[in-house]
Parts: structure tokens; C-alpha cells; sequence
């Protein structure tokens, strides 16, 4: 059981930075990664893989995300067992390899290809290891480091990807606060944590669309 909780939570935290040029879903992603979220508390991995496959499939614009699930589960998986006090040489040297083949992978498949996949995945597991820590897991600072891989992977400012990046980041903080201080999450806080996703990915359209 322990095993499980911290493959779902390893797969949800590490919901890849990816896109596919066009405009996405912004309700359908949002309502994805809500999904792969209560999937984690109820401890269900078969619902939490199926959203992530479709979060993947709406962010690339891919048919099938079923190739790439097997690299992306290996880095999320090594990372969600790694201990948190591990060292903080540790994520370079073992983690992150795993998470340049999962971008690897991406790349062969996504409308979007034209990313260096050891620079995106570096700063991916950037803000993968700060959200583990209280005195960086603030939103400013998880949205600032989402941003810059956000900026490596469409190409760009990464000043551009800000708002979208900290909406995301608020989001995930809001519920971690919900579940571990305020006494559990409400389907109140389900719908707020949902709408600020959705607002998250209407932002990302928009600064992708201000770069045609």
C-alpha cells in the first residue's frame, strides 16, 4: 500500500511539461490532472494512469500516449522513492537520467519536438525536488522554476509562462494544505483546485499563442 501511494503521488507530481503547438483543452487537461489527484487519495493507480494518459495525449496531441507511459513511470516512480532527506546530489546523478529518457521519448512522438530534452528535464526535476520542501514548495518558486521549463520546452521567455506556471503551482499547494492542515478536501475545494487549473492552461494558451 505504501508502494502504491508513492507511485501515484511520483506520477502525479511529475505530469510532464509538454505541448503540441495548437491550442489545448483547457477544462479537459484540468479536469485530467483533478482527476489523476483523486485517483491518488482513493488510491486507485488503474484511474490515475488512464487520466495521465490522457493528460499526456492532450498536452502532445498524440493519438496514443501508451509508448511513452513506460520511461515517464520509471523517473516518477525512482523519484516518488527516493526519501526526502536524500542528498541533493542524489537527484542529479540518479533521477534525472531517467527523467532525459522520458523526455527523450516525448520528443519522438510530440508535435512539439524541438526542445533539448536534458535541459527541460533538468529544471522539470527542479521544481519536482522543490515542491518537496516546505522552504521551496511556495508557489512563487515552484511556478518561477515551472516557467523556465516551460520556456525550454515551447521556446521562449520563460517571464511569458509565469502566471500559467504559478496558477498551476497554487493550485497544487492549495490542495496539499487542504489535505494536510485544513482537514481534508472538500468537492468545494475539488471545484477550486479544478477552476485554477483550468485558468492555468488558458494562460499557457495564451502566452503560446502570443508566440506565432
Amino acid at each position: 500500500m505504501v508502494y502504491l501511494r508513492k507511485l501515484i503521488m511520483s506520477m502525479i507530481i511529475g505530469i510532464l511539461t509538454i505541448g503540441n503547438g495548437v491550442a489545448m483543452d483547457s477544462a479537459k487537461l484540468a479536469e485530467y490532472e483533478t482527476g489523476i489527484w483523486k485517483a491518488y487519495y482513493a488510491k486507485n493507480l488503474e484511474q490515475a494512469s488512464a487520466n495521465i494518459k490522457l493528460s499526456i495525449e492532450g498536452l502532445c496531441g498524440i493519438e496514443d500516449a501508451t509508448p511513452i507511459l513506460p520511461s515517464y513511470l520509471k523517473a516518477v516512480g525512482a523519484f516518488g522513492n527516493t526519501p526526502v532527506d536524500s542528498s541533493v546530489e542524489y537527484y542529479p546523478e540518479t533521477i534525472l537520467p531517467l527523467v532525459v529518457d522520458a523526455y527523450q521519448e516525448i520528443k519522438k512522438v510530440s508535435r512539439y519536438s524541438s526542445f533539448d530534452p536534458s535541459e527541460v528535464a533538468t529544471r522539470e526535476l527542479d521544481w519536482w525536488v522543490a515542491r518537496r520542501f516546505e522552504a521551496k514548495r511556495n508557489p512563487e518558486n515552484v511556478g518561477d522554476i515551472m516557467a523556465e521549463a516551460y520556456g525550454l520546452f515551447y521556446g521562449g521567455d520563460p517571464k511569458d509562462f509565469r502566471k500559467s506556471a504559478y496558477l498551476r503551482a497554487q493550485a497544487a499547494r492549495y490542495r496539499d494544505l487542504c489535505q494536510d492542515k485544513f482537514g481534508g478536501i472538500t468537492e468545494i475545494d475539488w471545484d477550486r483546485i479544478q477552476k485554477s487549473l483550468t485558468d492555468s492552461y488558458e494562460e499557457l494558451n495564451v502566452a503560446l499563442e502570443a508566440k506565432k
